[in-house]
């Protein structure tokens, strides 16, 4: 059984997601753009919120700045954050589209077990049990 790929993608006509059936090439270079907004986007982050930023004077004149450090950024957790969100992705990308599709009804579409096995008409049980197997998946890629 040949693998498939897919990738899901924004109608606007509709303003709603939809699963495109591509070829591996195709999911590959889109994967690869991802990859590297991510790799730039991560850059980006760690070079430029450590750093001090200008702010004006008391009196909001801006002749007169001075420098600050936002002491509420921790560099680290961001970059723990960031690492956790590449493996969740990466690990999503590893399910089959009907395995993406329903984790993602469930957690970001925020359905419930027993919404869910009421439009698939399926018992709750059936829903929990794909669930957790799927869960399982992911857990591997922490």
């Amino acid at each position: 059984m040949s693998k498939t790929y897919a990738i899901i993608t924004f109608n606007p006509a509709t303003g709603t997601e939809e699963t495109v059936p591509v070829t591996k090439e195709v999911y590959d270079e889109f994967r690869r753009g991802i990859w590297r907004v991510e790799k730039s986007d991560l850059k980006y982050i760690t070079h430029t919120y450590p750093m001090s930023c200008l702010i004006g004077d008391d009196d909001d004149s801006e002749d007169e700045f001075h420098e600050y450090e936002d002491e509420d950024f921790n560099l680290e957790e961001m970059i723990i954050h960031n690492e956790r969100l590449k493996r969740l992705r990466f690990a999503m990308s590893q399910l089959t589209v009907e395995e993406r599709i329903f984790i993602k009804a469930l957690y970001e579409n925020r359905i419930t077990e027993r919404a869910l096995a009421a439009k698939l008409g399926v018992f709750r049980n059936t829903i929990h049990y794909h669930k957790v197997r799927i869960l399982e998946k992911i857990k591997k890629f922490f």
